[in-house]
Parts: structure tokens; C-alpha cells; sequence
């Protein structure tokens, strides 16, 4: 049974882009690009992406279980994008 969704794919995109500007890169003024690679620009490590996980679940209402904490899950904007949205189809 699929979650019901509540924001757009372009809400979720902006959402996390914020999240990381302010709650990451405590900057609000932190231009991001959506597929840029978060970890080999040094956007994101262990810690932050523990506050992801943490602002993703209560924020999208999902539950993220340790093997979906993949790099390849939070490798980008997109690709935690298409994460939350694969999150909400199963």
C-alpha cells in the first residue's frame, strides 16, 4: 500500500535543498545544484547525513531502514529526491 503523498517532486527537491543550505551548511545563501555529488564536495559526512535521515522521516512521514543508508541513496538532491519518492510508492 503506497503512502498517501503530500508535496510535489519539486517541493521534495527544494525541502531537501533547504534543509542542507540551513541545517547543514548553515548558510541559506548556499547555492546548490540538484545532481551535484553532496560527498565529493564535502556538502555532506556521517553525522549529516544522520540529520538527513532524521529531517526525512518526519518530515516525508517514511521510515528508512539501515540498508537503504546507501551512498548511493544520498549521493545527490536527486537522488534523496527519487529516494522519498520510491519511499512513497511502496
Amino acid at each position: 500500500m503506497s503512502k498517501i503523498r503530500q508535496y510535489t517532486e519539486q517541493q521534495i527537491e527544494q525541502l531537501i535543498k533547504e534543509q542542507i543550505s540551513k541545517e547543514i551548511m548553515y548558510d541559506s545563501d548556499f547555492v546548490l545544484e540538484s545532481n551535484e555529488s553532496l560527498f565529493a564536495r564535502g556538502i555532506i559526512n556521517s553525522m549529516a547525513v544522520i540529520r538527513l535521515i532524521r529531517f526525512m522521516e518526519e518530515k516525508f512521514d517514511i521510515s528508512i531502514e539501515v540498508e537503504e543508508e546507501t551512498r548511493q541513496n544520498f549521493e545527490s538532491v536527486n537522488s534523496l529526491k527519487n529516494f522519498v519518492l520510491k519511499k512513497y510508492q511502496s
